[in-house]
C-alpha cells in the first residue's frame, strides 16, 4: 500500500507498491493497472504512460465494501423485521386453539355458566398448556423484547459500520492520491518534451549548440583523415598540420562562444526549463566533452606528428651541410 512519496522509488518498488494497493482494496483486475505496471517491469511505453494522468484513470471506488459488522446488522435487521410480527401471529394462533377448545367445552357442558377468559387460562383439560394465555403472554413478551435488543444492535452496529466505512473511504482516497503521485513522480523523467514547453531564446541555442557539434563531427572526421596521410609527403604534411592547427584553433574559440551563449540563456530562462530538458542537455554537455576531448587529442597527435617531420627535415639538412 502506498505510503507516502519518494521520487527516489524504483520500477520495482513502485509496481510492488501498485500491487499492495490494488490486492488492499480489490482492485487487482483493473485494465489500467495490469497494463501499467506489465509495461514497467517490461521498460516500455513509458513515454505514452506518462503522457496519462494516472491520478484520472486510478479506480475511484473501495470495491472491499464487506464490513464485518454491516453484515451482522443486515442479518439482525431483516432478522427482526420477521420477529416483529411473530407475537401478533403467535396471539392469534393462541386465540384459535382456545376458541376451539371452547366450543367444544360448551357443548360438552350445556347448561354450564362459561367465561371465555377463563377457559382460556385455565383449559379445563382440553385446552394445550403451550396454548394458555400465559404461556402465549410470556412467548410474545420474550420475542417483543428480543426485537427490542435487535433494534438496539442494529441501530449501534449501523452506526460503528458507517463510521468505519467513513474511515475506509478516507483511507482509500488518501492511499489513491498518494499513489497517484509516485506514478507520476517516476514517469516524469519519460515524458516527451514540447516545444511549447521550452523558451524560444533556450530552443535557439540547443540548435546553434547542435549546429556547432555537427561542424565539429565534421571537423574532426577530416582530421582522422587528413592524419592518416600523415606519412605521403612531408610538403604537404606540414601544410596540413598548419591549417589542422589553424582549423582547430577557430572551432574551438567557435565552440566556446556557442557554449557561453548558451549558458547564458539558461541561466536567464533556467526556471521554465523542465527536468526533462536538464536530462537531455547534461547528456548533450557530455557528448561535447567527449567531442572536445577527441579534437585535443587529434590536435595533440597532429602537432607530435608535424614535431616528428620538422625533426626529420632538420636532420636532413644537417647531414647534407656536413657533407657538403
Amino acid at each position: 500500500m502506498a505510503r507516502d512519496v519518494k521520487s527516489s522509488d524504483s520500477a520495482k518498488e513502485l509496481t510492488q507498491s501498485i500491487n499492495d494497493w490494488a490486492e488492499a482494496f480489490g482492485h487487482s483486475s483493473d485494465p489500467y493497472l495490469q497494463s501499467l505496471i506489465s509495461d514497467m517491469e517490461a521498460g516500455r511505453n513509458l513515454e505514452y504512460w506518462a503522457s496519462v494522468d494516472p491520478i484520472e484513470y486510478l479506480p475511484n471506488s473501495d470495491s472491499v465494501t464487506s464490513i464485518p459488522i454491516l453484515r451482522w446488522a443486515r442479518l439482525a435487521s431483516g432478522a427482526r423485521n420477521i420477529i416483529i410480527f411473530l407475537p401478533v401471529a403467535l396471539t392469534w394462533a393462541g386465540v384459535s386453539q382456545a376458541t376451539t377448545k371452547f366450543n367444544d367445552f360448551v357443548k360438552s357442558n350445556e347448561g354450564t355458566p362459561a367465561n371465555f377468559l377463563q377457559f382460556w387460562q385455565d383449559g379445563y383439560g382440553l385446552l394445550d398448556d403451550f396454548w394458555k394465555i400465559g404461556s402465549i403472554a410470556m412467548l410474545d413478551f420474550m420475542l417483543v423484547a428480543l426485537v427490542i435488543l435487535l433494534s438496539a444492535f442494529v441501530a449501534v452496529a449501523q452506526t460503528r459500520g458507517q463510521m468505519h466505512a467513513s474511515r475506509l473511504s478516507a483511507s482509500f482516497s488518501r492511499e489513491r492520491r498518494l499513489l497517484g503521485l509516485k506514478i507520476k513522480i517516476y514517469l516524469f523523467a519519460h515524458k516527451t518534451v514540447s516545444v511549447a514547453q521550452v523558451p524560444g531564446d533556450v530552443q535557439k541555442s540547443v540548435e546553434a549548440l547542435k549546429v556547432a557539434m555537427r561542424d565539429m563531427q565534421a571537423v574532426v572526421e577530416g582530421l582522422k583523415k587528413s592524419t592518416s596521410k600523415l606519412g605521403e609527403t612531408v610538403p604537404v604534411i606540414a601544410e596540413q598540420s598548419a591549417i589542422s592547427q589553424k582549423t582547430l584553433l577557430e572551432l574551438n574559440t567557435k565552440l566556446q562562444k556557442q557554449i557561453e551563449e548558451f549558458t547564458k540563456q539558461i541561466d536567464k530562462s533556467g526556471s521554465l526549463v523542465s527536468n526533462s530538458l536538464k536530462l537531455v542537455l547534461d547528456q548533450t554537455s557530455k557528448t561535447v566533452s567527449q567531442m572536445l576531448s577527441q579534437v585535443d587529442a587529434t590536435g595533440t597527435s597532429i602537432k607530435s606528428s608535424s614535431r616528428a617531420i620538422q625533426d626529420q627535415i632538420e636532420s636532413l639538412q644537417r647531414e647534407l651541410n656536413r657533407k657538403s
